[in-house]
């Protein structure tokens, strides 16, 4: 090619690149830009943190050559407590029927620790507790702000699970007694403690890592969407949790579910909307002040058992329950929530 080509060429592709700008690669959509699927979510800017990059103590007893079985598996699940940097992102990655434009995507983030409840052979309790503090307006620190999260329960080789099925409605269903006794059912609980969703799984362990894969199954949605959607009503979908030496990673595989009448007949299958993903990083801080989720705990924790053990009595008398979402024109949770302590 001589050289006047050469400039040529060149010349045309420095002008393409001033008349057609490049699009914000947005992952999995490469139609859209990131102005096109404009994230949603906590836009808030919080504290600096300092990241923990040295194994935790809870990875390292995890690693004991002494441990195996189900005391290996507890002991993974006990590496998810402790103090954590938290991003939360979810993203559409398919569509179905006919829809053309994915959901917005949403992103969001927290400072929280994870406290163990309960730790007792085959069961282990751990609650998320929020302390976050943001920079406001005028770059001033405001919080911190405390908020009790979600909880988990894990049990190994229960011989019965409380599963969602739609409508606001659980069920008690049994299970067979496993032929292999390292089955784990994770069960996930709102902020006020009534249920969410259970999910059966089992761990795998390795070197450079311990990982907890479910079978699929519903959940109802979250506040995230339906406060934000209306024409569906259940994610079908899987987790897995993979632990690490700095923190653990909370993957979600769904299936947007719609359920009409018809669909509630059991010789009708469902409709599917679309798949999503989502992905929650915990990772590991240090020199963190979470003081207020502490004695936030050590204040509400008599009230909260009182809570759980109200809820598990239900759960257990009754074979399906259904959980309205308000009380007396309020959000039920809140309740709850505000509910003063002495």
């Amino acid at each position: 090619m001589s050289c006047t080509a050469l400039k040529l060429n060149n010349s045309i592709e420095s002008t393409a690149r001033e008349i057609i700008p490049v699009k914000s690669y947005f992952f999995g959509w490469p139609d859209f830009s990131t102005k096109d699927l404009a994230v949603r979510g906590g836009t808030t800017k919080g504290v600096p943190v300092v990241l923990d990059t040295l194994a935790s103590p809870l990875w390292k007893d995890l690693q004991s050559p002494d441990l195996s079985g189900l005391a290996k598996d507890q002991a993974a699940i006990r590496a998810l407590s402790g103090e954590f940097k938290v991003s939360f992102d979810f993203m559409g990655t398919m569509l179905f029927g006919n829809s053309r434009i994915p959901s917005t995507p949403y992103r969001s983030w927290g400072t929280e620790k994870i406290y163990i409840l309960n730790d007792e052979p085959g069961l282990i309790e751990l609650q998320h507790i929020l302390v976050m503090s943001f920079f406001d307006e005028n770059n001033e620190i405001q919080g911190p702000f405390v908020m009790k999260h979600w909880r988990q329960k894990w049990q190994a080789n229960p011989n019965k699970t409380h599963e969602y099925i739609g409508n606001r409605t659980w069920v008690n269903n049994s299970l067979q007694k496993p032929s292999a006794s390292d089955l784990w059912i994770q069960t996930v609980y709102q902020v006020d403690d009534s249920p969410r969703y259970a999910l059966k799984g089992k761990w795998t362990h390795y070197p450079s890592h311990s990982e907890w894969s479910s079978e699929p199954g519903d959940r109802p949605l979250p506040r995230r969407e339906y406060s934000y959607r209306n024409d569906y009503e259940i994610l079908f979908g899987s987790n897995r949790i993979t632990v690490q030496p700095t923190g653990w990673i909370h993957k979600q595989d769904n299936l947007k579910k719609s359920i009409t009448e018809q669909e509630q007949k059991a010789d009708f299958s469902p409709t599917f909307l679309a798949r999503k993903i989502g992905l929650n990083r915990y990772t590991r801080i240090r020199q963190y002040d979470f003081t207020k989720g502490d004695e936030y705990l050590e204040k509400t924790g008599k009230y909260w058992k009182l809570v759980r053990d109200e809820w598990a009595k239900r759960i257990s008398i009754h074979s399906v329950i259904q959980i309205r979402s308000e009380c007396n024109g309020s959000p039920a949770y809140q309740i709850f929530l505000t509910c003063r302590f002495v």
